[in-house]
């Protein structure tokens, strides 16, 4: 194999590697950097729900 296809290979496996890594790790990093900054948020469906009954439950109770 000549020294240009050798410094391709090397060159195409580094590259996936590198992405495989961050595809891999993204959400990892997004909630260690959610972690440090004190902005995760909650999504759970309790949080979700309202206080305000639905439009069609009002017009029942009136």
């Amino acid at each position: 194999m000549s020294n240009q296809s050798k410094f391709i290979t090397i060159g195409l496996v580094l590259a996936f590697g590198i992405g495989n890594a961050f595809y891999a790790f993204d959400p990892s990093f997004k909630e260690l950097k959610e972690q440090r900054e004190g902005t995760k948020s909650n999504k759970t469906p309790e949080s979700l729900k309202t206080s305000t009954p639905e439009p069609d439950r009002q017009e029942k109770a009136a």
